[in-house]
Protein backbone atom coordinates (compact mmCIF):
# COMPACT_ATOMS: atom_id res chain seq x y z
CA UNK A 1 0.00 0.00 0.00
CA UNK A 2 1.71 3.16 -1.19
CA UNK A 3 -0.08 5.27 1.38
CA UNK A 4 1.04 3.00 4.18
CA UNK A 5 4.58 2.98 2.76
CA UNK A 6 4.59 6.77 2.96
CA UNK A 7 3.23 6.63 6.50
CA UNK A 8 5.82 4.00 7.30
CA UNK A 9 8.55 6.41 6.21
CA UNK A 10 7.06 9.23 8.31
CA UNK A 11 6.72 6.91 11.29
CA UNK A 12 10.27 5.66 10.90
CA UNK A 13 11.50 9.25 10.73
CA UNK A 14 9.62 10.10 13.92
CA UNK A 15 11.12 7.08 15.68
CA UNK A 16 14.60 8.14 14.57
CA UNK A 17 13.99 11.64 15.96
CA UNK A 18 12.62 10.21 19.21
CA UNK A 19 15.59 7.88 19.55
CA UNK A 20 18.00 10.71 18.88
CA UNK A 21 16.37 12.67 21.69
CA UNK A 22 16.48 9.86 24.23
CA UNK A 23 20.09 9.20 23.25
CA UNK A 24 20.93 12.78 24.18
CA UNK A 25 19.19 12.21 27.50
CA UNK A 26 21.20 9.05 28.06
CA UNK A 27 18.53 6.43 27.45
CA UNK A 28 19.55 5.12 24.02
CA UNK A 29 18.79 1.55 25.09
CA UNK A 30 15.08 2.39 24.98
CA UNK A 31 15.24 2.51 21.19
CA UNK A 32 17.80 -0.17 20.59
CA UNK A 33 15.66 -3.25 20.19
CA UNK A 34 12.31 -4.87 19.66
CA UNK A 35 9.09 -4.04 21.48
CA UNK A 36 6.96 -6.68 23.18
CA UNK A 37 3.31 -5.94 23.90
CA UNK A 38 0.89 -8.54 25.28
CA UNK A 39 3.40 -11.24 24.43
CA UNK A 40 3.82 -10.19 20.79
CA UNK A 41 7.26 -8.96 19.78
CA UNK A 42 7.61 -6.32 17.07
CA UNK A 43 10.78 -5.15 15.37
CA UNK A 44 11.05 -1.35 15.00
CA UNK A 45 10.01 -1.72 11.35
CA UNK A 46 6.99 -3.85 12.26
CA UNK A 47 6.01 -1.38 14.98
CA UNK A 48 6.15 1.55 12.56
CA UNK A 49 4.10 -0.25 9.89
CA UNK A 50 1.54 -1.44 12.46
CA UNK A 51 1.07 2.06 13.86
CA UNK A 52 0.70 3.44 10.33
CA UNK A 53 -2.09 0.95 9.65
CA UNK A 54 -3.75 1.47 13.03
CA UNK A 55 -3.74 5.24 12.56
CA UNK A 56 -4.65 5.48 8.87
CA UNK A 57 -6.21 2.33 7.44
CA UNK A 58 -9.90 2.42 6.55
CA UNK A 59 -12.48 0.20 8.22
CA UNK A 60 -12.56 -2.07 5.17
CA UNK A 61 -8.79 -2.52 5.22
CA UNK A 62 -8.72 -3.31 8.94
CA UNK A 63 -11.72 -5.63 8.68
CA UNK A 64 -11.06 -7.49 5.44
CA UNK A 65 -7.31 -7.18 4.79
CA UNK A 66 -6.12 -7.44 8.41
CA UNK A 67 -9.01 -9.82 9.24
CA UNK A 68 -9.98 -7.90 12.38
CA UNK A 69 -13.57 -8.28 13.60
CA UNK A 70 -15.79 -5.38 12.59
CA UNK A 71 -16.45 -4.03 16.09
CA UNK A 72 -12.76 -4.21 16.94
CA UNK A 73 -11.86 -2.38 13.72
CA UNK A 74 -14.41 0.29 14.66
CA UNK A 75 -12.89 0.58 18.14
CA UNK A 76 -9.43 1.06 16.62
CA UNK A 77 -10.68 3.82 14.32
CA UNK A 78 -12.56 5.56 17.14
CA UNK A 79 -9.51 5.42 19.43
CA UNK A 80 -7.04 7.15 17.12
CA UNK A 81 -4.26 8.57 17.46
CA UNK A 82 -1.74 5.87 18.57
CA UNK A 83 1.79 7.10 19.33
CA UNK A 84 2.94 3.61 20.32
CA UNK A 85 1.87 -0.02 20.51
CA UNK A 86 1.06 0.19 24.21
CA UNK A 87 -1.63 2.77 23.47
CA UNK A 88 -2.98 0.59 20.66
CA UNK A 89 -3.04 -2.47 22.90
CA UNK A 90 -5.26 -0.63 25.39
CA UNK A 91 -8.13 -0.39 22.88
CA UNK A 92 -11.05 -2.66 23.72
CA UNK A 93 -10.74 -5.83 21.68
CA UNK A 94 -7.08 -5.41 20.71
CA UNK A 95 -5.91 -8.70 22.12
CA UNK A 96 -2.77 -10.72 21.55
CA UNK A 97 -4.56 -12.31 18.61
CA UNK A 98 -5.28 -8.93 17.00
CA UNK A 99 -1.70 -7.75 17.52
CA UNK A 100 -0.52 -10.93 15.79
CA UNK A 101 -2.87 -10.13 12.88
CA UNK A 102 -1.18 -6.75 12.51
CA UNK A 103 2.28 -8.32 12.72
CA UNK A 104 1.43 -10.96 10.11
CA UNK A 105 -0.09 -8.56 7.59
CA UNK A 106 2.63 -5.89 7.72
CA UNK A 107 5.19 -8.58 6.95
CA UNK A 108 3.49 -9.48 3.66
CA UNK A 109 5.70 -7.74 1.12
CA UNK A 110 5.64 -8.19 -2.64
CA UNK A 111 8.82 -8.56 -4.70
CA UNK A 112 9.39 -6.11 -7.59
CA UNK A 113 6.76 -6.36 -10.33
CA UNK A 114 7.50 -8.61 -13.29
CA UNK A 115 8.91 -6.74 -16.28
CA UNK A 116 5.89 -7.58 -18.40
CA UNK A 117 2.44 -8.51 -17.05
CA UNK A 118 0.57 -8.17 -20.32
CA UNK A 119 -1.68 -11.08 -21.11
CA UNK A 120 -5.20 -12.41 -21.00
CA UNK A 121 -6.74 -13.09 -17.61
CA UNK A 122 -10.13 -14.80 -17.36
CA UNK A 123 -10.78 -13.76 -20.97
CA UNK A 124 -9.82 -10.09 -20.48
CA UNK A 125 -6.74 -8.84 -22.34
CA UNK A 126 -4.43 -6.36 -20.59
CA UNK A 127 -1.46 -4.44 -21.92
CA UNK A 128 1.39 -4.17 -19.44
CA UNK A 129 0.35 -0.60 -18.61
CA UNK A 130 -3.24 -1.69 -18.02
CA UNK A 131 -2.07 -4.62 -15.90
CA UNK A 132 0.10 -2.40 -13.70
CA UNK A 133 -2.80 0.02 -13.20
CA UNK A 134 -5.28 -2.76 -12.44
CA UNK A 135 -2.94 -4.44 -9.98
CA UNK A 136 -2.28 -1.10 -8.27
CA UNK A 137 -6.04 -0.58 -7.93
CA UNK A 138 -6.43 -4.10 -6.62
CA UNK A 139 -4.01 -3.23 -3.83
CA UNK A 140 -4.77 0.44 -3.19
CA UNK A 141 -8.26 1.39 -4.38
CA UNK A 142 -10.83 2.14 -1.70
CA UNK A 143 -13.88 -0.02 -1.10
CA UNK A 144 -16.19 2.80 -2.24
CA UNK A 145 -14.33 3.34 -5.48
CA UNK A 146 -14.39 -0.33 -6.42
CA UNK A 147 -18.06 -0.85 -5.53
CA UNK A 148 -19.70 2.50 -6.33
CA UNK A 149 -17.58 3.69 -9.26
CA UNK A 150 -16.08 0.56 -10.81
CA UNK A 151 -19.42 -1.22 -10.14
CA UNK A 152 -17.87 -4.46 -8.92
CA UNK A 153 -20.09 -6.52 -6.61
CA UNK A 154 -19.31 -5.91 -2.94
CA UNK A 155 -18.59 -9.54 -2.10
CA UNK A 156 -16.00 -9.66 -4.88
CA UNK A 157 -14.36 -6.47 -3.61
CA UNK A 158 -14.29 -7.97 -0.12
CA UNK A 159 -12.45 -10.97 -1.56
CA UNK A 160 -9.91 -8.63 -3.17
CA UNK A 161 -9.33 -6.90 0.16
CA UNK A 162 -8.83 -10.24 1.91
CA UNK A 163 -6.25 -11.31 -0.69
CA UNK A 164 -4.08 -8.18 -0.40
CA UNK A 165 -1.26 -7.75 -1.10
CA UNK A 166 -1.68 -8.93 -4.69
CA UNK A 167 1.80 -9.28 -6.15
CA UNK A 168 0.98 -10.26 -9.74
CA UNK A 169 -1.95 -10.25 -12.13
CA UNK A 170 -2.14 -14.00 -11.62
CA UNK A 171 -2.82 -13.30 -7.93
CA UNK A 172 -5.61 -10.88 -8.84
CA UNK A 173 -7.05 -13.32 -11.37
CA UNK A 174 -7.06 -16.04 -8.73
CA UNK A 175 -9.21 -14.07 -6.28
CA UNK A 176 -12.58 -15.73 -5.83
CA UNK A 177 -15.14 -14.02 -8.05
CA UNK A 178 -12.63 -11.98 -10.05
CA UNK A 179 -13.61 -13.47 -13.38
CA UNK A 180 -14.37 -11.90 -16.77
CA UNK A 181 -16.88 -9.22 -15.75
CA UNK A 182 -15.11 -7.70 -12.72
CA UNK A 183 -11.73 -7.77 -14.46
CA UNK A 184 -13.22 -5.98 -17.45
CA UNK A 185 -14.79 -3.41 -15.12
CA UNK A 186 -11.47 -2.97 -13.32
CA UNK A 187 -9.62 -2.46 -16.60
CA UNK A 188 -12.08 0.26 -17.62
CA UNK A 189 -11.95 1.84 -14.16
CA UNK A 190 -8.16 2.17 -14.21
CA UNK A 191 -7.74 3.16 -17.86
CA UNK A 192 -6.75 6.77 -17.12
CA UNK A 193 -3.02 7.48 -17.60
CA UNK A 194 -2.90 10.54 -15.33
CA UNK A 195 -4.45 8.85 -12.29
CA UNK A 196 -2.13 8.73 -9.28
CA UNK A 197 -2.06 7.45 -5.73
CA UNK A 198 0.93 9.57 -4.70
CA UNK A 199 3.55 11.94 -6.14
CA UNK A 200 5.71 8.93 -7.01
CA UNK A 201 3.22 8.03 -9.76
CA UNK A 202 3.83 11.36 -11.54
CA UNK A 203 6.70 12.35 -13.81
CA UNK A 204 9.03 15.30 -13.58
CA UNK A 205 7.81 18.04 -11.25
CA UNK A 206 4.12 17.13 -11.52
CA UNK A 207 2.30 16.45 -8.26
CA UNK A 208 -0.59 14.15 -7.39
CA UNK A 209 -3.47 16.46 -6.48
CA UNK A 210 -7.15 16.15 -5.70
CA UNK A 211 -7.42 12.77 -3.94
CA UNK A 212 -10.94 12.80 -2.40
CA UNK A 213 -11.17 12.66 1.37
CA UNK A 214 -14.40 10.67 1.20
CA UNK A 215 -12.62 7.89 -0.76
CA UNK A 216 -15.21 7.74 -3.54
CA UNK A 217 -11.96 7.52 -5.51
CA UNK A 218 -8.53 6.61 -4.18
CA UNK A 219 -6.71 8.52 -6.88
CA UNK A 220 -5.94 12.09 -7.82
CA UNK A 221 -4.47 13.44 -11.03
CA UNK A 222 -0.89 14.26 -11.95
CA UNK A 223 -0.80 18.04 -12.44
CA UNK A 224 1.82 20.73 -12.85
CA UNK A 225 1.66 23.11 -9.89
CA UNK A 226 4.23 25.50 -11.38
CA UNK A 227 3.08 29.11 -11.65
CA UNK A 228 1.65 30.11 -15.06
CA UNK A 229 2.06 33.62 -16.38
CA UNK A 230 -1.23 35.43 -15.70
CA UNK A 231 -2.37 33.08 -12.95
CA UNK A 232 -4.28 34.99 -10.27
CA UNK A 233 -5.16 37.90 -12.57
CA UNK A 234 -8.67 39.31 -12.66
CA UNK A 235 -10.76 38.31 -15.67
CA UNK A 236 -14.24 38.73 -17.12
CA UNK A 237 -16.26 37.85 -20.22
CA UNK A 238 -14.59 40.79 -21.95
CA UNK A 239 -11.11 40.31 -20.46
CA UNK A 240 -10.10 36.66 -20.97
CA UNK A 241 -7.24 34.84 -19.29
CA UNK A 242 -3.98 33.99 -20.99
CA UNK A 243 -3.40 30.60 -22.64
CA UNK A 244 -3.50 27.68 -20.21
CA UNK A 245 -5.77 29.48 -17.76
CA UNK A 246 -9.50 29.47 -17.03
CA UNK A 247 -11.59 32.38 -15.71
CA UNK A 248 -13.16 30.93 -12.56
CA UNK A 249 -16.06 32.62 -10.82
CA UNK A 250 -18.12 34.05 -13.67
CA UNK A 251 -21.22 32.14 -12.52
CA UNK A 252 -21.10 34.14 -9.29
CA UNK A 253 -20.34 37.63 -10.57
CA UNK A 254 -19.08 39.82 -13.39
CA UNK A 255 -15.42 39.25 -12.54
CA UNK A 256 -13.43 36.09 -12.03
CA UNK A 257 -9.88 34.94 -11.32
CA UNK A 258 -7.54 33.18 -13.73
CA UNK A 259 -6.62 29.67 -12.57
CA UNK A 260 -4.77 26.85 -14.37
CA UNK A 261 -7.13 25.19 -16.83
CA UNK A 262 -6.83 21.81 -15.07
CA UNK A 263 -8.64 23.37 -12.08
CA UNK A 264 -11.90 23.25 -14.04
CA UNK A 265 -13.74 20.47 -15.81
CA UNK A 266 -16.97 18.63 -16.51
CA UNK A 267 -17.60 15.43 -14.56
CA UNK A 268 -20.12 12.70 -15.33
CA UNK A 269 -21.38 9.65 -13.44
CA UNK A 270 -19.95 6.18 -14.10
CA UNK A 271 -21.74 4.37 -16.94
CA UNK A 272 -23.90 2.28 -14.64
CA UNK A 273 -25.13 5.36 -12.74
CA UNK A 274 -26.23 7.68 -15.54
CA UNK A 275 -30.00 7.17 -15.23
CA UNK A 276 -31.80 8.13 -12.02
CA UNK A 277 -35.50 7.30 -11.93
CA UNK A 278 -38.12 9.52 -10.33
CA UNK A 279 -39.61 7.40 -7.52
CA UNK A 280 -43.36 6.92 -7.17
CA UNK A 281 -43.25 6.78 -3.36
CA UNK A 282 -41.53 8.54 -0.45
CA UNK A 283 -38.05 7.28 -1.32
CA UNK A 284 -35.22 9.39 -2.74
CA UNK A 285 -33.09 8.11 -5.60
CA UNK A 286 -29.46 9.19 -5.69
CA UNK A 287 -26.99 9.67 -8.54
CA UNK A 288 -23.27 10.08 -7.90
CA UNK A 289 -20.55 11.89 -9.84
CA UNK A 290 -17.04 11.04 -8.57
CA UNK A 291 -14.69 14.03 -8.77
CA UNK A 292 -10.92 14.05 -8.34
CA UNK A 293 -7.93 15.97 -9.63
CA UNK A 294 -9.16 19.50 -8.90
CA UNK A 295 -7.62 21.98 -6.47
CA UNK A 296 -9.07 22.10 -2.94
CA UNK A 297 -12.32 24.14 -2.88
CA UNK A 298 -15.05 24.88 -5.47
CA UNK A 299 -15.73 28.15 -7.26
CA UNK A 300 -18.21 27.53 -10.09
CA UNK A 301 -20.73 24.73 -9.52
CA UNK A 302 -23.04 24.10 -12.47
CA UNK A 303 -25.35 21.10 -12.57
CA UNK A 304 -26.84 20.07 -15.93
CA UNK A 305 -29.74 17.61 -16.14
CA UNK A 306 -31.77 16.09 -18.99
CA UNK A 307 -35.08 14.43 -18.14
CA UNK A 308 -36.84 11.74 -20.14
CA UNK A 309 -40.13 9.90 -19.85
CA UNK A 310 -43.74 10.56 -18.96
CA UNK A 311 -43.28 12.85 -15.98
CA UNK A 312 -45.27 15.30 -13.91
CA UNK A 313 -42.42 17.69 -13.16
CA UNK A 314 -44.65 19.77 -10.88
CA UNK A 315 -44.33 16.91 -8.41
CA UNK A 316 -40.56 16.37 -8.75
CA UNK A 317 -37.79 17.77 -6.57
CA UNK A 318 -34.08 17.54 -7.47
CA UNK A 319 -31.35 18.55 -5.05
CA UNK A 320 -27.62 18.90 -5.72
CA UNK A 321 -25.26 17.86 -2.94
CA UNK A 322 -21.51 18.44 -2.54
CA UNK A 323 -19.01 15.95 -1.03
CA UNK A 324 -19.47 17.57 2.37
CA UNK A 325 -23.24 17.02 2.54
CA UNK A 326 -24.22 20.64 1.76
CA UNK A 327 -27.13 21.02 -0.64
CA UNK A 328 -28.74 23.39 -3.13
CA UNK A 329 -32.06 23.14 -4.97
CA UNK A 330 -31.93 22.44 -8.70
CA UNK A 331 -35.67 22.07 -9.21
CA UNK A 332 -38.58 22.18 -6.78
CA UNK A 333 -41.66 21.21 -8.76
CA UNK A 334 -44.31 22.08 -6.13
CA UNK A 335 -43.11 25.71 -6.01
CA UNK A 336 -41.62 26.15 -9.50
CA UNK A 337 -43.16 28.73 -11.85
CA UNK A 338 -41.02 28.40 -14.99
CA UNK A 339 -39.93 25.58 -17.27
CA UNK A 340 -37.48 22.87 -16.28
CA UNK A 341 -33.91 24.24 -16.65
CA UNK A 342 -31.18 22.60 -18.69
CA UNK A 343 -28.58 23.71 -16.15
CA UNK A 344 -28.37 25.64 -12.87
CA UNK A 345 -25.50 27.38 -11.09
CA UNK A 346 -25.88 25.93 -7.61
CA UNK A 347 -25.60 28.24 -4.63
CA UNK A 348 -27.77 27.31 -1.63
CA UNK A 349 -25.79 25.92 1.28
CA UNK A 350 -22.87 24.74 -0.87
CA UNK A 351 -19.73 26.30 0.57
CA UNK A 352 -16.99 27.74 -1.59
CA UNK A 353 -14.57 26.94 1.22
CA UNK A 354 -14.94 23.16 1.62
CA UNK A 355 -13.80 20.05 -0.25
CA UNK A 356 -14.40 20.06 -4.01
CA UNK A 357 -13.00 16.58 -4.64
CA UNK A 358 -15.30 13.70 -3.76
CA UNK A 359 -18.82 12.41 -4.44
CA UNK A 360 -21.11 15.07 -5.90
CA UNK A 361 -24.71 13.87 -5.92
CA UNK A 362 -28.18 14.51 -7.19
CA UNK A 363 -31.15 13.48 -5.06
CA UNK A 364 -34.42 12.91 -6.88
CA UNK A 365 -37.73 12.70 -5.03
CA UNK A 366 -41.46 12.95 -5.74
CA UNK A 367 -43.02 14.93 -2.87
CA UNK A 368 -46.29 15.35 -4.78
CA UNK A 369 -46.51 11.56 -5.23
CA UNK A 370 -47.75 11.93 -8.81
CA UNK A 371 -47.56 8.90 -11.08
CA UNK A 372 -44.18 8.93 -12.81
CA UNK A 373 -42.58 6.91 -15.59
CA UNK A 374 -39.04 8.09 -16.28
CA UNK A 375 -36.42 10.27 -14.68
CA UNK A 376 -33.00 11.78 -15.17
CA UNK A 377 -31.59 10.64 -18.50
CA UNK A 378 -28.19 12.31 -18.15
CA UNK A 379 -26.54 14.65 -15.66
CA UNK A 380 -23.15 16.25 -15.12
CA UNK A 381 -21.34 18.72 -12.91
CA UNK A 382 -19.14 21.49 -14.26
CA UNK A 383 -16.76 22.55 -11.51
CA UNK A 384 -13.99 25.06 -11.24
CA UNK A 385 -11.75 25.23 -8.21
CA UNK A 386 -9.00 27.08 -6.42
CA UNK A 387 -6.48 26.46 -3.66
CA UNK A 388 -7.83 27.23 -0.20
Amino acid sequence: DLKLQFLYFIGLLSIMMKCALVAVLGFAALCAGDVTVKGVTFTPEEETATLAAANQATFYTLHYTFDIYDYKATNIINGRFYPDLVKLSQVSGVTTYVLNLFKTQVNKVCPPLPADMSGTYSGVTFTNTQAVAALKAGNLASYRSLTEVADIYDYKVEAVFRARPLCTMADLDAVQGMDYTPLKLLRAFTDAPDDCYSNSDCTGTDRCVGIPYDLILSTGKCRSTAHIDGEGAQCSKDVPCKTGLYCAGLTMGADGTCVPSWMAGTFVPPPHGVHVAVPSDDTTNVGIVPVSGLASVPVDVVLAITMQGTLDLSSVRIIGEDPNGATAVYWDGPTATGSFPKFVSLQGMISRDDNVNGAWKIKVSNPGKAAQNGGVMTFSYFLSSRWD
